[in-house]
C-alpha cells in the first residue's frame, strides 16, 4: 500500500512542567538564576582598541542546555564569509570600545542577550548592534557593500530535501516483532522508569487489565496514574494526571492493526491533541510527526535500536540520538553528549551484571540477585526491582545512601481479566 504523505527525519525532547529534562534518578539539565552568584565573580572587562575590525557574537544565558553551538555557528559563518575577527561571548562582561564616543556595552545573565556586534575599528563609527544570532551575514552585508548569505541555511534545506521520502507502507513479519519491542519499551519507561534498560527484560502482561501503583513520595503521585491492557497484555492508554489538579489528566492512546502498532493519539483535558502514525518499511519501524521522525529496528538478541532526527526550521539545524550495540555494549548517543549511556553487558545469553556510565563522569550497575531480586547501584543510591511469582515488577524501592532509612517505595497494582 502506497502512501502519499511526506516525512522528515527528526525527534521529540521532552521536559517536565519546569523545563528540565530530567532522569528519574539523575538531573542531567538544570535552569536556574545566575545572575546572584556568576555576575560577582564572572564580570570581565573586555577593550576593543581603534584599527582592526571585528564581530562580538554575544550568547549569554542563564540555563543549561542553551545555545552556544548556535551563536558558535554564527561565529564561523562570519569568519567564513568576511574574513573579519570575530569573538564569541558566552558571560558576563563589559565590552569597551576605544572610539571616540567611548563606547561601553554591558551584557549579563540578567537580560539574556543574543546579539552580534561590529565595529570597523574606526575611531569614529560606534559599535554596530544586530538583536539575534540567525542570519547576521545577511544583516550586516550592506553595512560591508557584499552580498552574503548564511550557508548553514541551503546546507539544512539541501539535508532536508534528501531526508523527504515518499514511503511505502510494508509490514513484514518482524514488523510483529518490532512493534512488540517497541511498545514494551514504552511500557516499561512509563511503568518503571526504565531507559534503554529495559531491552534486557522482558515482562509479560498477558490477562493484566490495569495497572496502578501506591507510592509513598508525593514526587510519584505527579506522574503515571494507570495503565489499561488488552487481554493480550497490549497495552491502549497509558493516563498521567496532576498532583495538584485532579482534573487535569494527559494521556497517551494506542491503536492497532493486524497485531501491530499503528497509530500513538495522545490528548489532554486543555484542548492538547496530536497523532502520532505508525509505519513498517524494510523491517523498520518509523513514527513521525511535524517536528521529527524515529526510526528502530531489532539487533542482535532483538534489542531494540534507533535513530531519532529531530529538524528545526526556524533555527536551521538538526539534532540526532542513537541506540547502538556493538561487542555486548548497548550505547544511547545523545546529539549535545550530555546524555549519554552505555550498557556493559555480560553476554548474550547472560546480560548481569551489566555496567553503566552515565557521559563520563557517573557509574551504575544492574545485578541480578536471584529471579525475583534486580539491585541498580551507584555511588550515591540504590535500586531494588522486585518481581512476583508471575515475573511482573510488583515493588520498586529507591535508597539514597546518604539517607537510607527514608526509602522511596512504589508499589505496583496489577488487575486480571476474569
Amino acid at each position: 500500500m502506497k502512501i502519499n504523505f511526506f516525512l522528515i527525519l527528526g525527534t521529540v525532547f521532552y521536559l517536565n512542567v519546569n523545563g528540565q529534562i530530567v532522569h528519574d534518578k539523575v538531573v542531567f539539565y538544570e535552569t536556574y538564576n545566575k545572575s546572584n552568584d556568576i555576575d560577582k565573580i564572572d564580570l570581565r572587562n573586555l577593550n576593543y582598541k581603534a584599527g582592526e575590525p571585528v564581530f562580538i557574537v554575544i550568547n549569554v544565558e542563564s540555563s543549561v542546555p542553551n545555545e552556544d553551538f548556535l551563536a558558535q555557528r554564527e561565529q564561523e559563518e562570519l569568519k567564513n564569509n568576511f574574513g573579519i575577527k570575530t569573538d564569541f561571548i558566552n558571560y558576563t562582561v563589559d565590552i569597551k570600545f576605544y572610539n571616540r564616543f567611548k563606547t561601553v556595552l554591558k551584557f549579563s545573565y540578567e537580560d539574556s542577550p543574543k546579539q552580534v556586534i561590529y565595529w570597523s575599528g574606526k575611531m569614529d563609527d560606534k559599535p554596530i548592534v544586530y538583536d539575534g544570532l540567525l542570519k547576521s551575514s545577511e544583516y550586516f552585508s550592506p553595512y560591508l557593500k557584499q552580498n552574503k548569505s548564511s550557508s548553514y541555511i541551503e546546507s539544512f534545506n539541501k539535508r532536508k530535501d534528501i531526508l523527504i521520502t515518499d514511503f511505502v507502507d510494508n509490514p513484514t513479519d518482524k514488523s510483529i516483532l518490532i512493534s512488540n519491542r517497541l511498545v514494551n519499551k514504552m511500557l516499561l519507561q512509563s511503568l518503571y522508569n526504565m531507559k534503554e534498560e529495559s531491552n534486557f527484560f522482558e515482562i509479560n502482561f498477558k490477562n493484566i487489565k490495569r495497572v496502578t501503583y501506591t507510592s509513598n513520595f508525593d514526587i510519584d503521585n505527579d506522574k503515571l496514574k494507570e495503565v489499561t491492557f488488552d487481554k493480550d497484555g497490549k497495552p491502549l492508554k497509558i493516563i498521567f494526571e496532576d498532583l495538584k489538579d485532579k482534573n487535569y489528566y494527559y494521556q497517551s492512546s494506542l491503536v492497532y492493526e493486524d497485531n501491530i502498532l499503528r497509530k500513538i493519539v495522545s490528548e489532554s483535558t486543555n484542548d492538547y491533541h496530536t497523532e502520532v502514525p505508525v509505519f513498517y518499511q524494510d523491517d523498520k519501524l518509523f513514527t513521525y510527526d511535524q517536528y521529527s521522525i524515529k526510526q528502530y529496528r531489532l539487533g542482535e538478541n532483538n534489542f531494540l535500536l534507533s535513530e531519532d532526527y529531530y529538524y528545526d526550521d526556524e533555527k536551521f539545524y538538526f539534532l540526532v540520538n542513537q541506540v547502538k550495540v556493538n561487542n555486548n555494549v548497548l550505547r544511547f548517543i545523545e546529539n549535545d553528549h550530555m546524555n549519554d549511556r552505555t550498557y556493559s553487558f555480560k553476554s548474550l545469553k547472560d546480560y548481569f551484571p551489566i555496567k553503566i556510565k552515565i557521559r563520563e563522569d557517573i557509574d551504575e550497575e544492574i545485578k541480578k540477585v536471584n529471579d525475583k531480586l534486580y539491585k541498580e547501584t551507584s555511588s550515591s543510591y540504590e535500586i531494588e526491582y522486585h518481581f512476583s511469582d508471575n515475573n511482573l515488577i510488583d515493588k520498586i524501592v529507591y535508597i539514597e545512601k546518604a539517607n537510607p532509612k527514608q526509602k522511596r517505595i512504589i508499589n505496583y497494582i496489577y488487575e486480571y481479566y476474569k
